[in-house]
């Protein structure tokens, strides 16, 4: 039986519409349809890798001219933010009346969950954070009432995370008999050899500077800074895929787009990025070590560089930090605890195939086999 899939995502950047890429592709593969809706930047993103994909009017979030998240403002504007959820709700039910589709599912856009159950249509509500943690505590009581009294409307709640005590972000739990744990959701499993497949004897460290808004720009005037004491380290060199355009200088490579992200994740020796869940899925499905800097107040991204440092899985870094990095590569590189730590941790994500339980959750409810 072929199915129609509407999957609806979060376009507060593209971690939600990359991940759901992973299990989009194993059911188009097999001839089901997908449709995607989402705003921002992850439209395209969605219709470059072959899909339709409907527009939604945009949530937005606020950050600062230095690319800090500014969750004053942010507040501020959250009745703008209920009435633009009032029209994602209004799209979502001209849409799925459109498609008729047999599933409804969301990553992390629960407003379609609503419209699913007024017409008999079952859905998934997809996430890792199920719990919010913001530094205001009243914040925290609207974040969370909302997303779990909506996301129960969905018929299966799938949490793309592990179970507790191996959790990625710690805050990924719920206690309901719709909640099911899939795993990590990974766009492109790790290779068979997962180390450092050098050309030349340096060592290779790749810098991914990404993210939405002003947050990748700020972390690239900062990378610049410490240019000068990369340059110095001349056993190693550096692929930096930046957002504007930057000459090779010595050791350093500058790049504006990368064809394949996890071919130079699986040839590096050390990996540094923001700590967007997503991404820090697929350095601990590959067993990378990695520097974490989280993008300043943005609470998520904290909280997971923080536990991803407690576990020593990664090291998580403050931006005001970053001249730390030459002195802490070669201790990084070195460090043997962390590498044991990480293949054991590797090991255990690998076991668990979000993409393919993912699958089976939308056969379940749309067969009921």
């Amino acid at each position: 039986m072929l199915m129609k899939i509407y999957l609806s995502c979060n376009g507060l950047g593209l971690g939600h519409v990359g991940r759901s890429l992973a299990f989009a592709e194993m059911l188009k593969k097999r001839g089901d349809e997908v449709i995607f809706a989402s705003w921002g930047p992850a439209v395209d993103f969605a219709r470059k890798q072959g899909y339709k994909c409907y527009n939604l009017p945009a949530i937005d979030w606020h950050d600062k001219k230095n690319g800090d998240f500014d969750f004053f403002m942010t507040s501020v504007n959250m009745p703008l933010t209920i009435l633009s959820t009032m029209k994602i709700y209004r799209q979502e039910k001209i849409n799925i009346e459109k498609e008729k589709p047999d599933i409804v599912i969301s990553d992390s856009s629960p407003m379609c969950h609503i419209v699913a159950k007024k017409m008999k249509i079952p859905s998934v509500f997809l996430s890792h954070q199920i719990t919010f943690k913001q530094s205001i505590e009243p914040i925290n009581k609207i974040l969370n009432h909302i997303t779990k009294k909506i996301a129960l409307h969905a018929d299966k709640v799938c949490i793309n995370d592990i179970p507790a005590p191996n959790n990625i972000y710690p805050y990924s739990t719920l206690n309901n008999k719709k909640a099911v744990y899939i795993g990590p959701l990974l766009r492109k499993s790790p290779l068979n050899n997962c180390k450092p497949n050098r050309t030349n004897k340096k060592k290779f460290c790749f810098i991914l500077i990404s993210g939405p808004k002003r947050s990748p720009y700020a972390l690239e005037k900062n990378i610049r800074l410490i240019e000068k004491d990369l340059q110095k380290l001349t056993d190693w060199y550096f692929i930096i895929k930046t957002p504007s355009i930057q000459e090779k200088k010595g050791n350093i490579e500058y790049v504006q787009w990368v064809d394949d992200v996890f071919e130079h994740l699986n040839k590096c020796d050390v990996f540094i990025s923001r700590s967007g869940y997503s991404t820090v899925c697929d350095v601990l499905a590959y067993a990378k070590k990695s520097i974490l800097i989280p993008q300043v107040n943005q609470t998520e991204q904290e909280m997971i560089a923080e536990y991803m440092n407690k576990k020593n899985l990664a090291l998580g870094l403050k931006q005001s930090d970053i001249k730390k990095i030459p002195l802490l590569l070669e201790s990084i590189y070195q460090n043997d605890k962390m590498q044991e730590n990480l293949d054991a941790f590797s090991t255990i994500i690998n076991k668990h195939n979000g993409s393919k339980k993912m699958v089976e959750v939308i056969d379940e409810l749309v067969t009921g086999n």
